[in-house]
């Protein structure tokens, strides 16, 4: 090595927390976003009616005038500035869309915003969440750090997930601040007694559970593990403020989710789950119904969205006989039958990335109406034809069921031999996450909005793939080892 290759290394490690290969990785996947999201023609999904939720309040429109064009079709990359609405929804992907919209104004020739500004915000703080990531991958040993950066490029390059950076849909940010929590987490549990990762960590979570309603209930899961990274080498008082923080995180989501969307948006999710998923696949439509608190009557609304002629629709009548949420979760749990069916449903559609009928290029592309990009799409075409085709209720509780049970054993194992490591746990917070995702889609969402909604589920899946391969791989390594050195030793 150089002299100044020696000097530049120990530099970028101490900084940044990479080394070559981490920058090497790390400048891969900036390439491969780069190429999607802003080389013509660029990558992005169109609008399925969601966007207003953020570029109204903030003053923008679609120059599209064809509702046909408009949305579901075709990917509208430039916007008017008009006089902002009201602000109906409070989401984390506000703030996203607020520094695009400062940069557009800096930037912009022709006085519009160019939907690729959405794009540049959102990688970079991808990026960012990737390089700590990287960075503290290589405290675990030279085969892991290869092992991860592997995984990541494949992963976190996808269409399926680098698509939505060109969009304003709140899910793009829930991944984001999912990715935050989970690199300054990792940076907590390697620099125990630093606050600043601690509080870092709990931004990133408030973040998540402002992102979108199904993240608010997460929250106590993020604020359980939040204790967990509490500094232990601290004086007395200031031991106090992972409980005071993790107790801010879950009055954060409860704020969010009661105030964060209108009544309207909460009436209409209500009808869907109880219009488009238990009465239209019930063997006994009218008996649910009346366990429901609604009328046999209302048997003529089964199957109808209530996005169709919404002012025609009774949403208050029927949240008032139902008794909201609580009404459809109580029903659930009272039919074990009916709860088993709505989750097989959710799994056959769970591991499906891609939206089917939202496009991914503008119409000047040339391209037919909810065209796909074929670039990146490796890894999505890749999962689907490993993951079981039948049966995948049972794959989901196995999966989950060994990673569970993989996160206690190690946990176990490492406090016997007298170690302290928070990673057993952190395994268990994605894993719990993902199932709480699952299960906030599967009895909340109707059935054309499943693949859409489970979008963070997939990613939270793949999270806990690169860690089971990174996993296996360090593994295999050690045993590989340790055979070799038994080889040389026996005479």
């Amino acid at each position: 090595m150089s002299e100044r290759s020696a000097d530049l290394e120990p530099f970028a490690v101490r900084r940044c927390g990479l080394g070559r290969f981490e920058a090497v990785v790390l400048g891969l996947i900036a390439a491969a976003l780069v190429y999607q999201l802003m080389i013509p023609p660029m990558v992005g999904l169109a609008d399925n009616g969601d966007f207003h939720r953020v570029t109204s309040p903030l003053g923008l429109t679609h120059t599209l005038e064809d509702d046909a064009e408009m949305y579901l079709g075709y990917v509208d990359g430039k916007y008017r500035h008009v006089h902002p609405g009201y602000w109906h929804f409070v989401t984390a992907e506000t703030f996203f869309a607020m520094l695009a919209i400062g940069v557009s104004k800096i930037v912009s020739k022709d006085g519009l915003f160019d939907i690729v500004t959405m794009g540049v915000v959102h990688s970079i703080f991808f990026l960012a969440a990737i390089a700590l990531i990287l960075g503290a991958g290589r405290r675990y040993g030279s085969t892991a750090k290869y092992a991860l950066g592997v995984a990541l490029i494949l992963v976190t390059t996808e269409v399926g997930y680098v698509a939505y950076f060109n969009s304003f849909y709140m899910a793009t940010a829930a991944l984001l601040a999912l990715c935050l929590v989970m690199a300054f987490a990792l940076r907590a549990m390697q620099a125990e007694g630093s606050l600043k990762w601690l509080l870092a960590y709990f931004i990133a979570g408030a973040l998540f559970v402002t992102s979108m309603s199904q993240t608010a209930p997460l929250a106590v899961f993020l604020a359980g593990f939040g204790l967990l990274l509490s500094p232990s080498r601290l004086p007395r008082l200031n031991k106090a403020v992972a409980p005071a923080l993790a107790l801010a995180l879950c009055v954060v989501a409860a704020v969010s989710y009661r105030l964060g969307s209108p009544r309207s948006y909460k009436n209409l999710i209500l009808w869907d789950s109880v219009f488009l998923n238990i009465i239209p696949n019930s063997p006994d439509a009218k008996a649910d119904l009346t366990a429901l608190g609604l009328d046999k009557r209302w048997i003529r609304y089964s199957g109808r969205p209530g996005l169709i002629d919404p002012g025609e629709l009774p949403f208050d009548a029927m949240r008032r006989d139902v008794g909201g949420p609580s009404g459809v979760l109580l029903f659930y749990a009272t039919h074990p039958d009916r709860r088993y069916a709505q989750l097989r449903r959710c799994a056959e559609r769970a591991f499906q990335l891609r939206v089917d009928y939202l496009g991914n290029f503008e119409k000047d592309a040339g391209l037919p109406p909810r065209a796909k990009s074929q670039a990146f799409a490796l890894w999505s075409d890749l999962r689907l034809k490993l993951v079981p085709q039948s049966h995948r209720l049972l794959f989901i509780g196995l999966f989950f069921g060994a990673i569970f049970t993989g996160s206690l054993f190690e946990m176990v194992r490492t406090r016997r031999r007298g170690l302290h490591t928070l990673m057993p746990a952190f395994v268990a917070l994605l894993a719990a996450l993902a199932l709480g995702q699952f299960l906030v889609v599967a009895f909340t969402a109707g059935v054309a909005a499943l693949v859409k909604g489970l979008w963070l589920f997939n990613f939270l899946f793949d999270s806990l793939l690169v860690i089971a391969f990174v996993w296996i791989v360090n593994l295999a390594t050690r045993l590989w080892r340790g055979v070799a050195t038994r080889r040389r030793v026996t005479p």
